[in-house]
């Protein structure tokens, strides 16, 4: 099993440039609007967006559980005119996900 470093932008905004880069270069949103979504994140000002990075290619792609209370969701969205909206059935075929977990969970051990 390999084990991935998950960053959140927040705590580590020394990221976020190279996070927005990939992310436009995966969906074509504008880098500028992830930039705006990843600064709202590091200000804390509210509980979403959150951002998370993982530091190593081939990761496996987890959805929290947190979502499944939401009809739709807006992923990776950097403001409301750069947004789709998904049904969770349709987050799940999209991000090709490998599982639910629950971010909030202790770390065991």
């Amino acid at each position: 099993m390999r084990i991935f470093d998950i960053a959140d932008i927040r705590s580590h905004p020394e990221f976020k440039a190279q996070a927005a880069a990939w992310f436009h270069s995966k969906w074509e949103v504008p880098e500028e609007e992830y930039l705006t979504s990843m600064d709202e994140c590091i200000s804390g000002g509210a509980n979403v967006p959150q951002w998370h990075v993982a530091l190593e290619d081939g990761v496996k792609v987890y959805l929290d559980e947190s979502l499944k209370r939401f009809e739709t969701v807006f992923p990776a969205a950097g403001s409301a005119n750069s947004a789709i909206e998904l049904t969770i059935p349709e987050l799940e075929k999209y991000s090709k996900f490998d599982g639910w977990v629950d971010v909030c969970k202790p770390k065991e051990g």
